[in-house]
């Protein structure tokens, strides 16, 4: 990092346009869009989760999830390295975000049930990408995706 940089904060208005516009967007995704596409989790992991998945989309953690990924997509006929949302947001990193989140003892049905396909059929619907969730539901029609 720039040392002169350190500590600083930006003024979106010094930046140039495209960048300050970058900044200040909404979000390209709703719980809405999410619920439309036939997503199944409670708005407030929803919310979570995206956050979380903003921070880190970044990085893995785990590369046996991305290969797990990865296959399930490639039988399905999509890929995943360019099924991205506008936020730039990583769909493997929405599934390894759900892959390892626990259940509250209090909860009776959560995400941590969910076969690898239902989660990565979750992480895409997050983002919005319906055909490319469709896509792995066609795939596989012995799988509950509802």
């Amino acid at each position: 990092m720039n040392k002169e940089m350190q500590g600083s904060e930006v003024d979106a208005n010094e930046l140039p346009e495209e960048t300050a516009a970058i900044i200040e967007r909404e979000p390209p995704y709703s719980y809405e869009g999410y619920i439309a596409l036939g997503g199944r989790i409670d708005e407030e992991n929803y919310q979570r989760v995206m956050k979380r998945a903003s921070e880190e989309s970044s990085h893995f953690r785990v590369n046996q999830l991305r290969d797990q990924t990865r296959s399930t997509a490639d039988v399905s006929g999509i890929s995943l390295d360019v099924v991205r949302d506008e936020a730039g947001i990583d769909p493997r990193c929405i599934y390894e975000i759900l892959r390892y989140d626990v259940k509250p003892a209090d909860v009776k049905d959560h995400h941590s049930q969910m076969c690898d396909q239902q989660l990565l059929v979750e992480s895409l619907r997050m983002l919005e990408q319906g055909s490319a969730a469709q896509a792995i539901i066609d795939r596989h029609p012995h799988i509950s995706f509802n």
